[in-house]
């Protein structure tokens, strides 16, 4: 029943948004939490062409905020995009799994077959997104604990977009043989779904990544 189907996977997908969003904002908080986070918070309707009127201290108490309440929100999302990515190559696994350990993989000649192949593809691609996802939240991790120094910058700004392009590579791989004629995205609908989901989420987290990155140059 394609019903019954679909709907269980919007139920899936909206499940992985909703801990994933609860994640993130726990992982925000954590952050931010201490004096830069509780931080008393100037008045919004205060302009900030006061500095012109020698208001110049509050003003700029406004833009840190500002700034601050901009970053939270960009790490926020961030933070969702990689646990949403992460729950959806722990099923990538499981469903090639599923395959690769079953009947029509069994003894060395159906273990060499174009689809038994192609669902290792996946596996290894899976486990490559689970790896990316461990480097960043160790890091995220690690930053809280760490001071604002050189290094730290340098790696905040370059981490992101190098882990979002290997996890928007690793999921264009995977479609490319998982979807094709003889992979198993062809055959089943749950590796078609999952595999394709993984590289929108791997390529919203990498315009996103870009977008910031741009924006900081600016």
């Amino acid at each position: 029943n394609a019903n019954l189907y679909w709907s269980s996977v919007l139920n899936l997908g909206l499940s992985f948004l909703l801990w994933g969003d609860l994640v993130s904002n726990l992982i925000v908080h954590c952050t931010f939490s201490g004096k830069a986070a509780t931080a008393s918070i100037p008045d919004a309707n205060v302009n900030v062409d006061m500095l012109k009127d020698g208001h110049t201290p509050l003003a700029r108490q406004l833009l840190q905020h500002q700034s601050r309440a901009l970053l939270q929100q960009q790490q926020r999302s961030r933070h969702l995009q990689w646990i949403v990515s992460v729950l959806n190559s722990t099923l990538l696994i499981l469903f090639n799994t599923s395959i690769s350990s079953g009947t029509l993989c069994q003894g060395p000649i159906l273990a060499q077959t174009q689809l038994c192949q192609r669902c290792l593809i996946g596996i290894v691609v899976g486990s490559i997104i689970l790896i990316l996802g461990f480097f960043h939240f160790s890091w995220v991790g690690l930053s809280i604990r760490a001071g604002n120094n050189l290094a730290k910058q340098t790696i905040d700004t370059y981490l992101p977009g190098a882990l979002s392009i290997l996890a928007f590579i690793s999921n264009a791989l995977n479609v490319g043989f998982a979807t094709s004629p003889g992979g198993p995205g062809a055959e089943y609908y749950n590796i078609f779904v999952v595999s394709w989901a993984s590289l929108a989420i791997s390529y919203f987290m990498l315009v996103a990544t870009l977008d910031e990155h741009i924006k900081r140059k600016a």
